[in-house]
């Protein structure tokens, strides 16, 4: 990308705005992996508007599903994924650019965006935060950073999709301190080790499978990772951690090259009193109604 992410994140908002997204709005954003998908959901919630990204692997019926739950003002898709739902704006840089900037966004976000469940104990549930006051707001971004340090020396890798609420975090949490993300299409085990040394990538958010496919790939043995800001443990240490997780059926996010245990998502809705929104209910973490 060679527009810069502020920039890119300033004429995402703008666009946004000539096509009628207000702050507390939800946005439902159907795109894969790309500079302009974080660029423009950076830029929306500190805006206070809310983008909703959808799993683009998901059936088309389970798409149009979530799309018409999310009660969103618009729908924004990229190129690829316009077929699939009516777009009143399309993902692209070029379009970004040719809309006038907004001036005005909070330093940080003023919200999370709002990503489905899987449904796995029923229907798809969107988590909801609201639009924070700009005072709580900093205060959360400054939380997130105590919880996983970065500043504007750090590369982060984002080889994961971003429609998850994992990857999206820690990729927003880099842009927030000022350094740069670095954004594959997916995951690729060559592809990621080739991408740590070509760009000098300091940190990176992974799950246990993913640290099994680095291990298992023949460029491991001679890949420089000199450049993540802790080096990995040996490969029988990394091996013997992967299968600890496994046994738990826990996941955990690599951070340079450390995996670390996730909050329960009951205990995280427990601390962040963030509200589930599924298709026909609202759930309220804090009241159980």
């Amino acid at each position: 990308m060679t527009t810069s992410w502020e920039t890119l994140a300033c004429h995402a908002v703008g666009a946004l705005r000539a096509h009628g997204a207000a702050t507390g709005d939800r946005v439902v954003l159907l795109a894969d992996n790309s500079p302009a998908f974080l660029a423009f959901t950076w830029g929306a919630l500190r805006a206070g508007i809310v983008p909703v990204p959808l799993n683009t692997a998901l059936s088309d019926m389970q798409v149009a599903a979530l799309a018409a739950d999310a009660d969103a003002t618009l729908v924004v898709t990229d190129a690829g994924n316009a077929s699939r739902l009516d777009p009143d704006l399309l993902l692209d840089e070029a379009v970004l650019l040719a809309a006038s900037p907004a001036a005005d966004l909070h330093p940080v976000p003023l919200a999370r965006a709002m990503h489905y469940t899987s449904g796995t104990s029923g229907t798809p549930k969107g988590v909801w935060t609201g639009v924070l006051s700009p005072d709580l707001a900093t205060a959360w971004a400054d939380d997130e950073t105590t919880a996983n340090p970065t500043g504007p020396d750090d590369v982060h890798l984002v080889c994961s999709h971003l429609f998850h609420s994992g990857p999206h975090r820690y990729a927003i949490n880099t842009l927030n301190r000022g350094g740069h993300v670095v954004v594959q299409p997916h995951f690729d085990a060559g592809a990621t080790l080739a991408a740590i040394q070509r760009h000098r990538v300091t940190t990176a958010f992974m799950v246990p499978t993913h640290l099994s496919r680095l291990l298992d790939h023949p460029d491991m043995a001679t890949a420089d990772l000199s450049s993540l800001r802790e080096e990995p443990p040996p490969t029988a240490e990394r091996r013997a951690a992967l299968m600890a997780l496994d046994q738990r059926r826990e996941r955990g996010p690599w951070i340079a090259a450390r995996s670390e245990l996730e909050v329960t998502a009951s205990g995280a809705a427990n601390i962040l009193g963030v509200g589930f929104k599924g298709i026909g209910q609202h759930y309220d973490a804090q009241t159980g109604g």
